[in-house]
């Protein structure tokens, strides 16, 4: 693709090279700047409207220049966004080689100690504070292992797919959609209201399975043996909490392992059903650091 200026905006020449994948939000591929090192890619997300909806793509621009404003350590950094054609938007973002938590997970031979899972888990709420803290507040609506990048030896995090995100109303009342993933979604976002406790309680769901490490996301019901995610209506509050528990104490056995009551406590609070009782990423931010130091406290 030549270089286009529009605006007064002169875009860098880009040479695509392989499609990586292409869905409903659109067609990724892996990509370099012409004027760029031959081993140097960055991967182009190309959102083509229906029937050319020069509205809606305007739409879509705007969303993805305010996430390109989101700059984080442990947020995926757009790099540009263009408006290819009236109805076709391109977000650039950087190419990465390394896998998602999944990966990491079904990979790893040894078992995570307290001061890693505090601090993977702290690194993605530290994310979720600066995107909550936005102003407007944005939340980001599809938290889940597949979403977290791991790098250097699984020590540090980054959270992606923004695309989802969303900067809430001033009414709280119109951000009604529903949207994420089963697994991982929160009681509330089961009727469309999804708001940053939606995250936490996602967030919650990634600490117990690094706490439990169970061999599938959907726990048995103890009443009914059903496979049903923690915000079906089955799973009342003190069942779910009396489970996460067990599930994580056992595990806890299983490998041998003691860590600090307060993780399982807090795993416990991210999990409530009520949102309003949730604590907010700020919150299990502090909570994480008081238990690393209180762990190297005992070293």
């Amino acid at each position: 693709e030549s270089a286009i200026s529009r605006g007064g905006e002169q875009y860098r020449p880009v040479e695509m090279l392989e499609l990586l994948g292409a869905g409903a939000q659109g067609r990724v591929h892996r990509a370099r700047y012409v004027d760029a090192p031959a081993d140097s890619f960055i991967v182009v997300k190309e959102i083509a409207m229906p029937d050319r909806d020069k509205a809606k793509a305007d739409e879509v621009e705007a969303k993805s220049r305010d996430i390109m404003n989101l700059r984080h350590d442990h947020l995926v950094q757009y790099l540009e966004v263009r408006r290819q054609s009236p109805g076709t938007v391109w977000v650039i973002m950087p190419y990465y080689k390394e896998r998602d938590m999944v990966h990491f997970l079904s990979n790893l031979k040894r078992t995570l100690t307290e001061y890693e899972i505090c601090s993977l888990v702290l690194q993605l709420a530290s994310a979720l504070h600066f995107m909550h803290s936005a102003r407007p507040p944005r939340v980001h609506r599809d938290v889940k292992l597949d979403n977290v990048l791991m790098f250097d030896n699984g020590t540090r995090t980054m959270l992606v797919d923004l695309d989802l995100s969303r900067a809430l109303p001033e009414d709280p009342r119109r951000a009604v959609t529903k949207c994420g993933t089963f697994e991982y979604m929160s009681p509330e976002a089961e009727h469309g209201r999804i708001g940053p406790e939606a995250d936490v309680w996602a967030l919650g769901i990634i600490l117990f399975i690094l706490l439990a490490m169970p061999d599938f996301l959907l726990i048995p019901h103890p009443t009914t043996g059903a496979q049903e995610p923690f915000s079906h209506p089955s799973w009342t509050q003190d069942l779910m909490w009396n489970t996460v528990r067990r599930w994580i104490s056992r595990s806890f056995q299983k490998r041998g392992m003691t860590y600090d009551s307060s993780l399982i406590d807090l795993c416990c609070a991210m999990l409530s059903r009520d949102p309003q009782r949730r604590p907010t990423a700020a919150d299990v931010m502090r909570q994480l650091e008081d238990t690393m130091l209180r762990g190297l406290a005992k070293v």
